[in-house]
């Protein structure tokens, strides 16, 4: 064989072998594999959309339940916070009319007591003494919740110095009084306190106690000054007489008309002939002065002792008396009871209720406020202190509440002021109510999702990696796969492996050119212990009536190896192989499999190709034109050998029915059996290196399909085992049959060098790849006899 110019060659040659097949034809198992990994690429990126979604549901759950959570628990503090105040205001202003109402109730009863002693014991106002007067007036006081009561009768000008020498005979009462208030109380020093007051009258040695014997008036500044004795006034007087409870402080017969808090509302009593309860306006006494230490004196007797003057408003609360029980009763004197406004809101409220703020206000354009600590109550300063921010939240009263009568009810009666009680929260009750809870309760929430999510992840990657390598596996098992079976066995083996039976292969299919199909099951033992049958498998066998089968050696092969260490040895089938492998794949070929230096395929199956014949001689031309290219590669030679270059190929085909099929077990096979592939086989191994030999079947075929000028008929037959004489066929790719295939024209292979082979009428471009790195990357270099007289109407 002659070799003349170089060219460059790369053993994984990428050869664009695309010759006049359809497009359904040309599929080949790497078109599958392109799918199967594109399908998975699908699914992979679907899943990581789902992952996106998933990831972002369970974000967007974490805020939305925490956000639910935090308004939910925002909202239930909000409500009890406003449903805790109203319930406490309720209770206030339900307690502070009750105890209005009981006030007004006590000091009348207290009245009605004074009038009906009066007409029992036929006395006449004002001289009346009520007996017992410490006793009934101490049960007024707790149910009047007032810290004092005292009995001031009407005394004119008239009668001022009867009244003088009758309080003066008649005060037998205090003494028993102090009596009893010592019982109570345990309070025994009868001089406490009387040195804040100036004595004036005679005086009992034997009680060390002074009480006046003349009526008093109290100067301008109240009873924080001295009393002075009456002189020209005009009267009528109000003189204190009976009083609770028992203090050692001179007051007896001090007038209260001549006092500034009380001498409006006494006016009013004289001049409308009073009918009416009346309330005064507030007042205080700065701590430490006399008229503290006055109420000091008051609270340490009141409810059991114990109890201080803080500060704070106070008011006289007045009930008049009358001289009988009948509608039209004349006034002969007024009860005067002392309202301390703080312990009228103490002892309403329990523990727990804290920062309520009560605002009370009359008419007199007064108002103090007061804050409400469970069973405390506490002055905090005059005028309405509240927050204004809690001013749709204020709880009201009229200001008909404390009197049971509106100031429009007045009647002509111009004294006294109508008192209203206004509740507010305060900051301190909210932050009681209100507090960081929700935060917590939402970010508590979002953290469990926060983990959950950050458990997804974790996991996700895990089962991700998990996946990346099964997938990686698969698809190496895949690869192994594509290449063994053909694609509708795959489905047909999945099937089986993933149902237990072959349900699509019930019965075996008989393929044809229209695709027709006949039972072809294969018997096997069931009693063998594995056996398909055994195992509710049917074997995977199908006949395939029109097949080309191709069986190509490589001559001279033996004795080249026996020179050649095991990696050149497989450098060259690799090769070669390689080389085919890529032909095959654009022409539809299936390989079947390699035998030493033996390449079997076959057109035909899996799916049926009416021009199966021409496909397959088109492969084996194009092969043997490849191998020529590579076997005379400069490169090639110098690393297996000058003596590469005398290796040919060897080809034999034969058409026909063929069964095909796979051998399951520890190795797995997709195999053919029948006589076309015996035939094949005997084509190949009594035919001669560099040429193709075909059977008279196929050459039957190439002349029905317009190609009879490839052939030349073998001069002798061919005597094949169990078949005898054949007459057969050489495929020569030029007319002149001088020239073999094995060779090609300059211009052909310059053509190939180039790019582009013109090789049996097709163009085909050549991709240059270079080896894998398991490879050696020695170039190798090309040497192709040049030849002529190449048919150029010899078209593919």
């Amino acid at each position: 064989m002659d070799m003349s110019k170089p060219s460059q060659f790369t053993p994984d040659f990428d050869e664009d072998v695309f010759v006049d097949v359809d497009n359904e034809s040309t599929k080949s198992a790497d078109d599958t594999s392109e799918g199967e990994v594109s399908l998975a690429k699908d699914e992979t990126k679907r899943v990581a959309k789902f992952r996106l979604l998933l990831f972002c549901l369970l974000v967007g759950t974490a805020v939305a339940v925490s956000l639910v959570a935090y308004i939910l628990t925002k909202r239930g503090q909000q409500e009890d916070f406003e449903g805790n105040f109203y319930s406490h205001a309720s209770k206030v202003i339900e307690t502070f009319e009750t105890e209005a109402a009981n006030k007004r109730s006590a000091i009348v009863s207290l009245s009605r007591q004074i009038t009906s002693h009066a007409n029992f014991a036929n006395e006449t106002f004002p001289f009346v003494t009520l007996p017992d007067f410490e006793m009934r007036a101490r049960l007024t006081l707790e149910l009047a919740e007032v810290i004092a009561i005292m009995f001031l009768p009407l005394v004119t000008r008239e009668n001022l110095k009867e009244w003088e020498r009758y309080s003066v005979a008649n005060q037998q009462w205090y003494w028993e009084g102090m009596a009893l208030q010592e019982r109570f109380t345990g309070h025994n020093a009868t001089t406490t306190g009387v040195e804040h007051f100036d004595n004036h009258g005679d005086s009992d040695d034997s009680e060390g106690l002074h009480l006046s014997e003349d009526v008093l008036v109290f100067r301008e500044s109240g009873p924080d000054e001295d009393l002075v004795y009456v002189t020209d006034e005009p009267g009528p007087f109000f003189p204190c007489w009976q009083f609770t409870p028992q203090i050692p402080v001179p007051v007896v017969n001090a007038d209260f008309r001549t006092l500034p808090e009380s001498k409006a509302e006494l006016d009013a009593f004289l001049a409308n002939d009073a009918r009416r309860n009346m309330a005064g306006p507030t007042f205080e006494f700065e701590v430490g002065s006399g008229g503290a230490v006055f109420l000091d004196l008051l609270l340490e007797r009141w409810q059991g002792g114990g109890n201080h003057y803080d500060g704070g408003p106070l008011a006289y609360y007045y009930i008049p008396v009358y001289d009988t029980l009948d509608r039209n009763a004349s006034l002969v004197g007024v009860l005067d009871a002392f309202i301390y406004w703080q312990t009228y809101f103490e002892n309403v409220l329990p523990e727990q209720a804290q920062g309520v703020v009560a605002v009370l206000d009359n008419t007199c354009n007064q108002s103090f406020t007061f804050s409400i600590h469970g069973s405390d109550a506490k002055f905090v300063g005059p005028g309405d202190l509240h927050d204004s921010k809690y001013d749709e939240m204020g709880e009201f009263t009229d200001y008909g509440i404390f009197l049971q009568r509106n100031p429009e009810a007045r009647h002509g009666d111009t004294g006294g002021c109508f008192y209203r009680l206004s509740l507010y929260p305060s900051q301190e009750m909210e932050d009681d109510y209100i507090t960081n809870g929700p935060w917590i309760i939402a970010l508590s929430i979002f953290g469990v999702f926060a983990f959950t999510v950050v458990v997804f992840l974790l996991y996700d990657n895990f089962v991700e990696k998990r996946q990346r390598l099964v997938m990686k596996t698969a698809k190496q098992t895949s690869d192994v796969v594509n290449k063994l079976f053909p694609e509708a066995v795959r489905e047909r083996l999945y099937e089986a492996d993933g149902n237990g039976t072959d349900s699509a292969n019930k019965h075996g299919t008989r393929l044809g050119n229209s695709a027709l199909a006949r039972s072809s099951l294969v018997s096997a033992d069931s009693s063998t212990t594995g056996s398909p049958l055994a195992n509710g498998c049917s074997p995977i066998a199908d006949e395939y009536l029109n097949c080309t089968v191709f069986f190509a050696d490589l001559a001279g092969f033996t004795k080249w190896s026996s020179t050649r260490t095991p990696s050149e040895v497989f450098l060259l089938l690799e090769t070669l192989y390689g080389a085919f492998d890529k032909i095959a794949k654009r022409l539809s070929i299936f390989k079947v499999e390699t035998i030493g230096d033996c390449y079997v395929a076959v057109t035909g199956l899996p799916r049926p190709q009416e021009d199966h014949a021409v496909i397959m001689t088109k492969f084996a031309a194009n092969c043997i034109v490849k191998m020529n290219q590579i076997i005379n590669s400069e490169n090639l030679l110098l690393t297996l050998g000058d003596d590469t270059s005398t290796l040919e190929m060897r080809v034999g085909m034969h058409s026909g029915p063929v069964t095909a099929g796979v051998l399951r077990g520890e190795k797995a096979r997709f195999q053919l059996f029948g006589d076309t592939v015996n035939t094949a086989s005997r084509m190949e191994s009594n035919g001669q290196k560099g040429r193709m030999q075909v059977s008279q079947t196929t050459a039957d075929l190439l002349i029905a399909a317009g190609k009879d000028r490839w052939l030349t008929a073998r001069e002798d037959k061919v005597e094949a085992k169990g078949k005898g004489a054949m007459q057969t066929y050489w495929v020569d790719i030029v007319s002149d049959p001088s020239v073999r295939s094995s060779v090609l024209s300059s211009s052909v292979v310059e053509s190939h060098l180039s790019g582009d082979v013109d090789f049996l009428g097709a163009t085909f471009p050549v991709v240059e790849e270079s080896f894998e790195e398991d490879q050696p990357s020695t170039q190798f270099q090309q040497t192709a006899p040049v030849t002529e007289g190449y048919d150029d109407e010899l078209e593919i």
